[in-house]
This record gives structure tokens, sequence and C-alpha cells, in this order.
């Protein structure tokens, strides 16, 4: 009889159990209330400091100090640089160092303006730029002396490969930034830039 009893009970809820497993679900409920946010974990341990610089921007100096003077400096840009893919900024520094002012642009004086030519693709006669003088008197050319200048500083931004006009987005981004393009020392402190 207790084989029998234990018997019944086995079958009753193996019934219960496969008979729960059929038939069709209902449709989903509706969604419940958030539940509380749980606590945040700790800080993980901050990783080590990269290098100063800035990877998509460079900077390089050109050596201009035996040049003789006149209305016309020429120059090469460096052969390192792939001139399609950069946008440029040009600076003038004084021979002696003192200061620094951007091509094109005018003198810190005001004696003079500069224009700036470069030639994506070929050398010129006597160099792939070249700036030209001024004087912002009668805008005729100006005849610069000679032992004026000492290198030209030339601050290379790559271009993106998604931007269309990658000299704009570089300008746009230090303007955004609060940067004064005609001070060079701005522009490589923003940039990281040590030359």
């Amino acid at each position: 009889m207790k084989a029998l009893k234990l018997f019944s009970i086995a079958i009753i809820v193996m019934a219960i159990t496969l008979g729960s497993c059929t038939g069709d679900d209902g449709e989903t409920g509706p969604q419940g209330p958030q539940g509380v946010a749980g606590v945040d974990g700790m800080d993980g341990q901050d990783g080590h400091d990269g290098a100063n610089g800035n990877a998509n921007v460079q900077a390089f100096s050109v050596d201009v100090s035996d040049w003789a003077g006149g209305k016309i400096l020429p120059f090469n840009i460096p052969d390192n640089i792939d001139k399609t893919k950069y946008a440029f900024l040009f600076y003038l520094e004084s021979l002696n160092g003192e200061y620094v002012f951007p091509v094109p642009g005018a003198s810190l004086d005001g004696s003079f303006n500069t224009t700036l030519f470069y030639s994506q693709t070929t050398e010129g006669e006597f160099g792939d730029a070249q700036i030209s003088f001024f004087s912002s008197i009668d805008g005729t050319a100006f005849n610069m002396p000679p032992n004026v200048f000492g290198r030209v500083i030339i601050i290379a931004a790559e271009i993106g490969t998604a931007s269309k006009n990658g000299f704009t987005d570089v300008l746009s981004e230090l303007k955004a930034s609060g940067v004064d393009l005609s001070d060079y020392h701005a522009v490589a402190a923003y940039f990281r830039l040590e030359i």
C-alpha cells in the first residue's frame, strides 16, 4: 500500500510537470520599473603618459641665414614631406631669434608685408617655395637686406582622408581653440611642438 501511494504521487507529480510545459505562451507583459543603480567599482590604475607632440603635426626648420637679401626669399620644403597630404603654416624668424612672424603677413614693425608661393608637385628654378616682400606703404616690391632672417619655420598638419579641405579643418580647429595663428609660439604650444 505504501508502494502504491508512492507510485501514485510520482505519477501525479510527473503529470503536473509535463502538463505545464505544453501549450502556447501568452504575450509578453509590460516592462517593469528600472531597478536601483548599483555601486560604482573602484577606479583602475592610470596608464603611463605618452610622448609629447602630435603624430599628425610636424615642425621643420629651414636655415636661410646665408640668404643674400632681395625681393624674393627662395627655399625648399624638406623632401620628407608629401606636400599633397599636408596643410602648412609658415613663419619667418629673425636671425637673432628675437621675433617670429607669419607668412603671408605683415612684419612686426609694419614696414613690409609678405606673400608666399609653394608648388605641391615640382621644385621651381630657385626652390619649391618662395617668400616675396612688399612695402606696406605702397605695395611695391621691397628689397630686404641680408642677415635679417635666420630660418623659415614650417608647421605641417596632416590632412584627414575624410576631409575635403584639410587646411580649413586645421585652421578651424586652431581658431575654435582660441589659438592666434599669427603667433608661432601659441600654435607650437597648442600642437606641443618643439623646434
